[in-house]
């Protein structure tokens, strides 16, 4: 009877720390494995008594690390891939730019008058709105789709 006892007071005083960190992270996306960790405490210590009677104490602690180092592997690879889309935005919007700068260069147009999209890391189109339309308009467009490896097709040069 003590032995129930004792674990019922160790679960309880468990779940009101839980519930004080649970409130602390419940704006951020940590809460959810908070609450898995702590739920896998709770069963830990809702199964040491059953487990030190079959003489298996010392495999709840490691059972228990090893959850909690798979729990945090989880959640740095989840970071790593969030890192690595953020960074690949940044590396496209920045090629994006240059590419706007450069073609407006090229067109003798303002860069805001320059659309350029990107998707999966390659140039699929380039619009280029132009005050007049140039002479050299089939050489422009070739000089465009050589440089950037794309289509004539889509590079489109408006007139405004």
């Amino acid at each position: 009877m003590q032995t129930i006892l004792s674990m019922v007071q160790k679960i309880t005083v468990f779940m009101m720390v839980a519930a004080l960190f649970t409130n602390l992270f419940s704006g951020t996306e940590y809460k959810k494995y908070f609450q898995y960790v702590a739920g896998l405490i709770v069963i830990a210590l809702a199964l040491s008594p059953a487990l030190s009677l079959l003489g298996g104490k010392e495999d709840v602690g490691v059972w228990l690390q090893r959850a909690v180092s798979e729990q945090r592997a989880e959640q740095t690879e989840q970071d790593i891939r969030m890192f690595g889309r953020k960074y690949e935005e940044a590396i496209e919007k920045r090629y994006e730019e240059q590419v706007r700068e450069d073609v407006a260069a090229r067109c003798g147009a303002r860069a805001e008058n320059c659309d350029v999209e990107v998707s999966e890391g390659r140039l699929r189109r380039i619009t280029v709105r132009l005050s007049e339309r140039p002479d050299n308009v089939r050489s422009l467009l070739s000089e465009l789709a050589a440089r950037y490896g794309i289509s004539s097709d889509d590079i489109f040069i408006i007139e405004q």
